[in-house]
């Protein structure tokens, strides 16, 4: 992959600390045009640097006032199964194939500990494969965006 420069670097801090930030506002603290910007970040996003634009949900105000990361085991022939279970779910909002003890790691958010009781009791169990599970509470998220030192080593 083509290295990227300081410049790019700055862009990339700026589009993950505010996906919404104008092109306008970008170019001024990168020191370039509006055009400049939009054709490097039109660069980073064609070699896949970039891969999307998001929201960041606070479920907590959406009424989810549990979030939690379940990590999950799986019997080897049944991982393509589990896989398609577990995106059906509305509980998961992100799913990661992991190394380690376990296979894969689910964040999950559900409204009360009711329903996380009846996903990881009653829905998992539901799920042919899963042999076992490992919940972790998230107590706080502390968001730090983008971590400069990492794109100094690009």
């Amino acid at each position: 992959m083509d290295v990227i420069d300081d410049i790019d670097k700055k862009i990339l801090i700026l589009l993950k600390d505010n996906a919404r930030i104008s092109l306008t506002e970008i170019a001024k603290k990168v020191g370039l045009s509006v055009m400049g910007v939009k054709n490097r970040i039109k660069k980073l996003e064609e070699k896949g640097v970039i891969e999307g634009y998001s929201a960041n949900i606070n479920f907590t105000k959406l009424g989810y006032s549990i979030v939690a990361f379940v990590e999950i085991s799986v019997e080897a022939k049944k991982r393509a199964d589990a896989i398609r279970e577990l995106k059906k779910r509305k509980e998961v909002v992100e799913l990661y194939e992991i190394g380690g003890t376990y296979d894969f790691i689910a964040k999950i958010v559900v409204k009360d500990m009711n329903e996380l009781r009846e996903f990881l009791a009653i829905t998992l169990a539901k799920i042919e494969g899963i042999v076992a599970t490992h919940t972790l509470l998230i107590i706080k998220d502390h968001k730090i965006g983008i971590s400069r030192q990492l794109l100094e080593d690009v």
